[in-house]
């Protein structure tokens, strides 16, 4: 399934930060989740991994519909930008079906995921290492939707900095520098087409 819709649930939003409560609760509203959990821990190594989903069943009884609940993990130790940023990412794994089954394959994503872009060609890249990498993109779209980038375009930059913008939608100024680019609508069309989670 497409990350996309959620992204397009909230792209009339002008008000900043979005609110990810209210993001997670639009999944359950739609019937994707019966449970989603934002769980701060200290993950190990730190800076290695930002955050991850676990998404697991649960069961009330023997003859009942399973309950799927999805807890989001986050590093507390990162700002906060960081940590909204990362929350929002995991979020939409909810919906982009990346999934890692064992330990060996989470260490392994780990490692991957540390190594600097421009050395990442050095490792046969698994699909869900590549979307996790691309996360940041449909992440930037849900926390600075479209309506609130074509309120602020006029004001940028001038009266208001990358800075001043992060600040606004908690996010790091290095992903609001992507989305208040020129080619900004061009990403986002290729998120609205799903090019992002393939």
């Amino acid at each position: 399934m497409s990350s996309y819709p959620l992204i397009e649930a909230f792209k009339n939003r002008t008000t900043l930060p979005i609110n990810l409560d209210e993001a997670a609760q639009w999944l359950l509203d739609k019937g994707i989740q019966n449970e989603i959990n934002f769980i701060g821990v200290e993950l190990e190594p730190q800076g290695a991994i930002r955050g991850f989903v676990k998404r697991y069943k649960t069961h009330s009884g023997v003859y009942t519909e399973p309950n799927l609940v999805s807890n989001i993990y986050y590093e507390t130790r990162q700002p906060s930008d960081w940590q909204h940023l990362t929350c929002a990412k995991e979020l939409l794994h909810v919906l982009d079906g990346a999934t890692v089954t064992s330990k060996e394959q989470f260490e392994k994503l780990a490692d991957r995921l540390a190594l600097p872009d421009d050395l990442r060609h050095l490792l046969e890249d698994p699909d869900f290492a590549l979307v996790d990498k691309m996360g940041t993109a449909p992440a930037s779209a849900l926390l600075l939707p479209m309506a609130a980038r074509e309120v602020l375009m006029p004001v940028y930059p001038g009266v208001m900095n990358a800075a001043d913008i992060a600040k606004l939608a908690v996010m790091p100024v290095e992903h609001v520098r992507t989305v208040m680019s020129d080619s900004w609508p061009v990403i986002h069309r290729l998120l609205e087409m799903n090019q992002f989670d393939k």
